[in-house]
């Protein structure tokens, strides 16, 4: 193929490509769609999780766009939506390339050299111009007032982004350093110093601490020392040892120079994708022409099956993975909101070495932690919270459905992850708890702290554990093993032994220490923790 059949092929392409996603609807769409609405609950489900176990989307080069392209500037853009789009669509990773270099914004007497957004590798330079950037690139600073003004008017304050910045400032950390903090810095999580790796903490970790941003440096000018600026050193981390990234280009440029048989970036497919989720060893997407519609977001969903949950006869409360045993290929190994009463074996796992099995028993979902506990070897009822776990947990399903930890009971759509009948109340914000070298944790509307042993009682405070959720009255939990010794109106035989005996339902309960027996009733436990609901009494050791 000559060069003029190449172009022509590749022209070709990119019209085709407009004219498709010319008519998706708009990323407000997207976000409320069901596909949207997963993508949601996936990243929420890994909280806790560190960023090194986790998987989110992003996008390369998130700047170089066909919302600003014109004559003179991003003539070859990989992305139709805006940055604001983009994280309106689900983008998580934001990748912007800043070069010290030549301008001509505003008036002929303000041009110079300033920070500006521009698509290029090839590190040469005519004068103040890097070659392959254009005068008229937008600055920096209105790619930092997108995510500004993403976070402030879509009110989104239970999300973190990561924006990394490809260090190409010719040293100009200081002026990097001062629109970056005056754009985002109220809320920027600070490395403390850029030599650290974010890998290691949590999305739970930067919300505690209020905040909402991780700024990466990348790039020629980065590497080894992140910054010789101290300010920029103290804000920005370093390139992440155990955070992997796959990124493809997406350009026109590059697509040609894949047809004449020149070095070029491979594209991420929907298969990538599905095998990315399975293997576990990626935790960023960073795609081109990041769209809801070519299939590869539905490739990176594995948690709810299609349209799920669907909360039919509004009594669907329960999560369940369907098995290999279920007579629809599409729905093997995603998940349905099932009828609590319904009769299914369990999801456990088992925490020391990642291994699930699944129960020989089966029953209704409320008796998941007995059933796994039966298991003995620390097993615990557990739901998945990575498409790695959950094809794990496909493997070993060879039912129709198992009930997995997760319910929506307490508030409908609020999807818990956990069971609240092995944690029971400890104490309220500002009290004192009572343990003994037992695993707690703090929080409320299942946000929790990540779960840690205390030898010995202590204030439960945001000043111990960060404030998982602001705004929002507090408790302090602590764990504990139970077993059912009876259900409500039934009586609860100890057989002469002194125990705590956790009274209540999945998420409301209180506890009695009691000797010899005690009536499982509301009397006997002088409340009802949950009006019009079956209860049952549990033994805590």
């Amino acid at each position: 193929m000559n060069l003029t059949n190449a172009l022509n092929a590749v022209l070709m392409t990119a019209v085709c490509s407009f004219s498709s996603s010319a008519l998706a609807g708009s990323a407000d769409d997207a976000k409320n769609s069901w596909q949207g609405r997963t993508l949601d609950f996936q990243y929420h489900l890994q909280d806790s999780r560190a960023m090194g176990d986790s998987l989110i989307f992003g996008t390369h080069n998130s700047f170089n766009s066909r919302a600003y392209s014109n004559p003179t500037r991003y003539f070859d853009p990989q992305h139709k939506y805006s940055i604001y789009d983009q994280l309106t669509l689900g983008a998580r990773y934001i990748s912007l390339d800043a070069h010290w270099t030549a301008h001509t914004h505003g008036w002929p007497w303000e041009w110079g050299t300033d920070l500006l957004l521009c698509h290029s590798g090839i590190g040469e330079s005519l004068g103040d111009l890097h070659v392959g950037c254009s005068t008229t690139d937008r600055k920096v600073w209105s790619g930092l007032d997108e995510i500004r003004d993403w976070f402030n008017e879509k009110k989104e304050s239970d999300e973190v982004v990561i924006v990394s910045i490809q260090d190409e400032t010719e040293g100009r950390h200081k002026e990097l350093y001062n629109v970056i903090k005056d754009r985002l810095g109220d809320r920027i999580y600070n490395s403390g110093g850029c030599g650290k790796t974010f890998a290691e903490l949590s999305k739970q970790d930067v919300l505690a601490a209020g905040k909402n941003v991780i700024v990466l440096m990348v790039g020629r000018s980065s590497v080894d020392t992140c910054s010789g600026y101290e300010p920029l050193r103290n804000m920005a981390f370093d390139e992440s040892p155990g955070f992997s990234s796959v990124y493809e280009d997406g350009t026109l440029i590059n697509d040609l120079m894949k047809l004449v048989g020149q070095k070029y970036r491979e594209s991420i497919s929907a298969d990538d994708i599905r095998g990315y989720v399975k293997e576990g060893e990626i935790n960023n997407l960073e795609l081109a022409w990041y769209t809801q519609d070519d299939g590869r977001i539905d490739a990176g969903l594995w948690s709810w099956a299609s349209n799920e949950p669907n909360n039919h006869d509004g009594r669907q409360d329960c999560a369940a993975q369907y098995g290999r045993g279920h007579n629809s290929d599409s729905r093997r190994s995603r998940w349905d909101d099932a009828y609590c009463d319904s009769n299914y074996r369990y999801a456990c796992l088992n925490p020391d070495n990642s291994q699930w099995t699944v129960t020989s028993q089966s029953g209704p979902w409320e008796y998941g932690v007995e059933a796994c506990h039966n298991l003995g070897d620390g097993y615990i009822f557990a739901a998945p919270q990575s498409g790695k776990e959950n094809a794990d947990l496909y493997a070993q399903n060879s039912q129709n459905k198992i009930w997995i930890n997760l319910n929506d009971k307490e508030k409908e759509g609020h999807w818990v992850k956990g069971n609240s009948e092995d944690w029971i109340h400890c104490a309220t914000e500002g009290s004192t708890c009572h343990v003994n070298n037992q695993i707690v944790r703090y929080g409320a509307k299942g946000k929790y702290t990540l779960p840690r042993k205390e030898s010995s009682s202590f204030s439960c405070n945001n000043d111990k554990f960060g404030d998982p959720i602001k705004g929002t009255k507090k408790a302090c939990q602590k764990r504990v093993e139970t077993l059912r010794c009876a259900t409500e109106g039934s009586y609860c035989d100890l057989a002469g032994e002194t125990a705590v005996v956790v009274y209540g339902t999945a998420t409301h309960t209180v506890e009695k220490t009691v000797s010899g027996g005690i009536d499982c009733t509301n009397s006997a436990f002088g409340s009802d923790p949950k009006s019009g609901v079956k209860k049952y009494c549990r033994v805590a050791y």
